[in-house]
């Protein structure tokens, strides 16, 4: 219907010798102007409302991915935070471990002083011994 309307616009138009053809036939394009202008609005605000819809989704989509991107910085944080402590508690129990170590060390010393200290002792028992065996025969 449009294309046999602006087909015939100019058919119309050319044909002068009828005054109310030409007066019927300017509000026949007056009407088509207007629908045309109407389709292009609509047409306007279909790919507006269309890129509208785009762009809210665009946006959820992105605060969605800031959102997670922010907790998963506060998870990092978090646990650079508990490495950071577990570090220094790392490091306490490692002089901790040392220290008894040392200690353990210097057991290990007092028992092989002590150890030395009981040979003696019984290697002085056996010297009384023989002496006190000794001194009863000679008696």
């Amino acid at each position: 219907m449009q294309n046999s309307e602006c087909n015939s616009i100019s058919t119309l138009l050319n044909d002068k010798d009828d005054t109310t053809a030409t007066v019927d036939n300017l509000y026949k394009i007056l009407d088509l102007k207007h629908f045309i202008q109407d389709s292009i609005q609509q047409m306007k605000d279909d790919i507006r409302n269309e890129l509208k819809a785009e762009l809210d989704k665009m946006r959820k989509e992105l605060h969605t991915r800031d959102v997670n991107y922010t907790r998963l910085q506060s998870d990092l944080d978090r646990y650079k935070e508990e490495e950071k402590k577990l570090s220094k508690d790392n490091l306490a129990l490692r002089m901790s471990l040392k220290e008894k170590n040392n200690q353990l060390e210097d057991v290990k010393g007092h028992q092989l002083f002590l150890q030395k200290l009981l040979e003696d002792r019984k290697c002085n028992k056996d010297k009384v011994m023989l002496l006190r065996n000794a001194r009863h025969r000679l008696k």
